[in-house]
C-alpha cells in the first residue's frame, strides 16, 4: 500500500481483523486526537487498538495495519506523520463524519 504525503483523505486500516478508517490530518499521538473512525465512533489509535483486542500490545504503530504492513514503515518513510509533540489535540475532541475537518 502506498500512502502519499500529500494525501489527507481517509485510509482503511485494520487491527486484529477489525477495520477502521484513518484520517491522517487528524493524526496526533496515540492517546490524543481522535483520527480513526470505527463502528460509529471516533477513536484515538490507542482506543482503536484496545477495542480490537490488542490493548496488551501497547504499541499502536505495530498493531495497526494498512494492507499487510504495520504503520511503522509509513512513519519511517514520512508517508504518515503525527502532530508536533506539543500539539493541543484533546483525546475527547469530538469529530463529525469526514467533510474536510482539520
Amino acid at each position: 500500500a502506498v500512502v502519499s504525503t500529500q494525501s489527507t483523505g481517509p485510509i482503511t486500516v485494520s487491527c486484529n481483523g477489525e477495520e477502521g478508517v484513518l484520517y491522517p490530518k487528524q493524526l496526533c499521538r496515540g492517546s490524543r486526537g481522535r483520527c480513526i473512525y470505527y463502528g460509529s465512533s471516533w477513536m484515538t489509535p490507542n482506543q482503536f487498538e484496545f477495542h480490537c483486542g490488542k490493548a496488551r500490545a501497547r504499541h499502536w504503530k505495530r498493531s495497526i495495519f494498512i494492507g499487510d504492513k504495520t504503520l511503522v514503515p509509513f512513519f519511517r518513510d514520512g508517508q504518515l506523520t503525527e502532530h508536533d509533540k506539543h500539539c493541543t489535540c484533546s483525546p475527547w475532541e469530538q469529530r463529525s463524519a469526514y467533510n474536510g475537518a482539520e
